[in-house]
């Protein structure tokens, strides 16, 4: 399939759409783009819970394969660097304008129809995933919801992240914390970038002219795509807890027949 690119000029709030062959192309690859970026992630998910298993057993090397030889357990975090970079290739160089050119065809049916696609799928990080369209304040800080799956398996990811990449001795606490700040900025940094193309892939459910995100992106009001969630990214995790203890008390007080606040 032939990847169609639109040069900037083109885009234009609410323009006619494309033919129908033009729009089933934008749609199709972004489900082929989302499908790459969450072999990633699955991926690294998978190893995660394989060093974590090493370590618990006292192995010192990952087993090679296909001519490559072993990998010390203690150099892991070379590997999640390295698909760390592929995530920030695939996910907000590559899947992110994929899902711009979408939203620029301005079609909300074939936008629906990929996001469904891709909500369907059964990587583990978008199965049954909400849409991320709900915001606290003009910064564009996505709300979470307590029954969203990805957002639950995500925040465990990243926990169990600092532990298979942290070496389990403390001998050395200088290494030990040169470790801790790095898997922190591992963690962080792929959270960032999951949460850029999550809400690019998540306002194609959205009416044009209300997918904040993307018309901020076209208007060049973002001093890059990636912009959006550097500071709202790192505070994800406080509004999501936040919401999700304010659903919880809400629901209590329900159930008990206490009218909410």
């Amino acid at each position: 399939m032939t990847r169609i690119r639109r040069k900037k000029s083109d885009f234009k709030p609410l323009q006619k759409k494309g033919s129908e062959a033009e729009l089933n192309d934008y749609k199709e690859q972004v489900i082929e783009d989302a499908k790459r970026v969450n072999l990633v992630l699955d991926g690294g998910f998978l190893l995660t819970v394989i060093v974590l298993l090493l370590k618990s057993f006292h192995w010192s090397t990952i087993v090679g394969w296909q001519g490559i030889s072993n990998i010390p357990v203690s150099s892991v975090w070379v590997v999640f660097l390295l698909l760390t970079i592929a995530h920030f290739f695939l996910g907000y160089l590559v899947l992110v304008r994929s899902a711009h050119d979408l939203w620029g065809a301005n079609s909300l049916k074939h936008g629906e129809a990929a996001y469904r696609a891709i909500r369907r799928s059964s990587y583990v990080f978008v199965n049954r995933l909400r849409p991320r369209t709900r915001y606290l304040g003009d910064i564009l800080i996505p709300v979470y919801e307590m029954n969203d799956l990805p957002t639950i398996l995500s925040c465990i990811a990243v926990i169990l992240l600092i532990p298979a990449i942290v070496p389990w001795d403390f001998r050395d606490l200088r290494l030990f914390f040169i470790f801790v700040i790095g898997a922190l900025f591992i963690a962080v940094i792929n959270w960032l970038i999951a949460g850029t193309w999550i809400v690019a892939v998540s306002e194609l459910t959205i009416q044009h002219d209300k997918a904040t995100y993307h018309t901020r992106l076209h208007e060049k009001r973002l001093l890059s795509t990636m912009a959006i969630s550097v500071v709202p990214s790192i505070l994800n995790s406080i509004s999501g807890v936040i919401f999700v203890f304010s659903d919880i008390r809400k629901r209590a007080k329900e159930k008990d027949g206490t009218p909410s606040n």
